[in-house]
């Protein structure tokens, strides 16, 4: 009975080091030491990569990580698992600020009569539910917005235009 002679490839963590090989462009490209010749051995082939049939052939390959090389243990756990980022203490949080829409819905509903948006602005200033950040025509951009939500919501829109310039809050 004859056995079998296995042959077994160097794992990657005792692989020999890269050296470069410069390719007739200029490029550098990288081959492992001990690889085998190519099997090309035609005049044409060694003239268009500038290398003799007995040095290594250049591959794509590159050298694994030290990292995939380790085995997991229990600091550097292979699933992923424990490596979240910490997270931030939750903290009170303050109410968030009224939109100008939203101060708008509430002054009119107060209200119960119709307003020009610069009634509006004013009414919203002194309850104190929504200052403009330093706008030269807040009333233009609420007569906007107000406009826009009825076009797109239309039935389920907050306002009701009752006459030119005057918005109701819908009942």
């Amino acid at each position: 009975m004859s056995k079998k002679k296995t042959t077994t490839s160097k794992p990657e963590a005792i692989r020999p080091s890269v050296i470069p090989i410069l390719r007739s462009r200029g490029g550098k490209a990288k081959a492992k030491v001990g690889d085998a010749p190519t099997t090309d051995t035609s005049p044409a082939a060694d003239t268009a990569t500038n290398v003799s049939p007995d040095q290594p052939v250049p591959t794509t390959e590159s050298p694994p990580s030290p990292a995939a090389m380790t085995p997991p243990t229990d600091a550097t756990p292979a699933d992923g698992v424990g490596t979240s980022k910490k997270r931030k203490a939750k903290t009170a949080k303050e109410p968030k600020k009224m939109s100008c829409l939203d101060a708008a819905a509430k002054v009119l509903s107060d209200a119960g009569t119709a307003m020009t948006t610069g009634e509006m602005i004013e009414a919203m200033a002194k309850k104190k539910l929504w200052s403009s950040p330093n706008g030269q025509t807040p009333s233009a951009t609420l007569y906007s917005a107000i406009l826009r939500e009825l076009k797109t919501k239309g039935k389920d829109a907050r306002f009701k235009k009752t006459e030119r310039g005057k918005f109701a809050a819908k009942a």
